[in-house]
């Protein structure tokens, strides 16, 4: 028992305040005052070889019940306020009529009030009755422990971030809708060999989407400059996502269409064909350009505040209860209110105006996770907030962690991954 309490006390512990400090050791100087008057030093006085087993058992009870009174006691501290706030209490109680019920089976044998010449007394009644209650109380507490416990939802929901597609493709195009160059992964979505050049082809055929469909890309491209995620359909009903720009050249002639189509492949293809260092670069610039990648980045970044947020949310209401989770958005209201940030925190409901974005943004949900981190490691094992976090960090693919990284969402609590 010794050490199970243990285990459990390095996992949960957390900061107590200097009055449960003084309950403990109060506790503690009592019991183990009256443990060393009425048993050790009687023990030590009386000390007979012939009983060297008994004596040493005597003497080893009261310091190890000691020992695990100090134990529970801050374990019941621990979850003053949590789910499991009445299974400990229920268990301190019980632990504390087996420490008492020790003590008194200690004296009285030592003394030879236990059952003399077998028969009943009052001392022998009053400890076998705290030692029968204490093992009734005990089994409550785990019984009480298994309630609470089957009263958690059975099933979590977990967070899953799916993209789009997975496979993005670089096309140039004529006015006229004819390729000038094109990546060479597009042999991939056309399900056709690759070929050296797809050169003046028809866009609309290679894709197998009608020629309609490129009349309009290109017409609302050259009058809007750029536009964003358009779904094209083609004939194996495959949806692809068309980023589109117009390109000029230096006397701002408009000279051709940069293409960026995204659509979801089958992995694992021994005849994918990675992009070039240059394909990619432009790529990712083409994104940025239409606001793109902002829109992703910072979908990603909401959506991992969030769900540190409810983690953190969800230790504190566990070991402290509703009113020290309450105390944590509390909290961040206030950090939010001096630095003047605009931000809401009311009634479990976190918002954040639309106008944030980039930099701005994730400069301010990294401060605010920082500080709910703070918050949440003062009431909990610190190690334990840290494993909680990492483990949240599992949920996320390697693109979305590249997101949150870019803006140090991920605390130094965390092991990148």
């Amino acid at each position: 028992m010794y050490g199970a309490l243990f285990i459990v006390y390095r996992v949960y512990r957390t900061r107590i305040s200097r009055q449960q400090q003084f309950i403990i050791i109060t506790a503690a100087v009592l019991f183990g005052a009256a443990s060393f008057f009425f048993v050790i030093l009687p023990t030590f006085q009386g000390f007979d070889p012939a009983k060297l087993l008994e004596s040493l058992t005597d003497i080893a009870y009261p310091i190890a019940d000691t020992g695990l009174l100090i134990l529970t006691s801050m374990i019941v501290f621990a979850f003053e306020k949590g789910r499991f706030s009445l299974t400990w209490q229920i268990f301190g109680i019980g632990l504390m009529l087996e420490a008492a019920g020790d003590l008194m089976f200690s004296y009285a044998t030592w003394k030879g009030l236990y059952y003399p010449n077998n028969q009943f007394n009052l001392v022998s009644g009053l400890t076998d009755t705290s030692l029968n209650t204490a093992y009734l109380v005990l089994g409550l507490a785990v019984y009480s422990s298994y309630l609470v416990i089957q009263s958690f939802p059975k099933d979590k929901i977990n967070l899953t971030l799916r993209p789009m597609s997975n496979r993005e493709i670089l096309i140039f195009v004529t006015l006229e809708g004819n390729i000038i160059s094109a990546s060479e992964n597009l042999s991939r979505l056309t399900n056709q060999p690759p070929i050296t050049s797809y050169a003046k082809i028809p866009l609309h055929q290679t894709l197998g989407i009608s020629q309609s469909q490129v009349d309009t890309l290109i017409g609302e491209t050259i009058k809007q400059e750029t536009l964003r995620s358009q779904p094209l359909m083609n004939e194996s009903a495959r949806i692809i996502w068309c980023t589109s720009v117009a390109i000029y050249d230096e006397l701002k002639t408009l000279t051709c269409i940069a293409l960026v189509l995204r659509t979801q492949l089958d992995p694992g293809d021994q005849n994918d064909v990675p992009l070039h260092e240059d394909q990619q670069m432009l790529i990712d610039y083409y994104l940025t350009r239409t606001g793109e990648r902002q829109a992703e980045e910072k979908q990603a970044v909401q959506t991992y505040f969030l769900e540190e947020m409810n983690l953190l949310y969800s230790l504190v209401q566990q070991f402290g209860g509703e009113n020290a989770a309450d105390k944590l958005l509390a909290h961040l209201q206030q950090i939010a209110n001096q630095n003047q940030w605009n931000l809401s925190f009311h009634e479990h409901e976190i918002s954040i105006p639309e106008e944030f974005s980039g930099r701005f943004l994730g400069n301010l949900l990294a401060a605010m996770l920082r500080q709910a981190e703070d918050f949440a490691s003062n009431r909990i094992n610190l190690r334990l907030v840290k494993q909680e976090i990492n483990d949240l960090a599992r949920r996320f693919d390697k693109d979305t962690l590249r997101d949150i990284d870019k803006y140090d969402l991920r605390s130094s609590l965390q092991t990148n991954y």
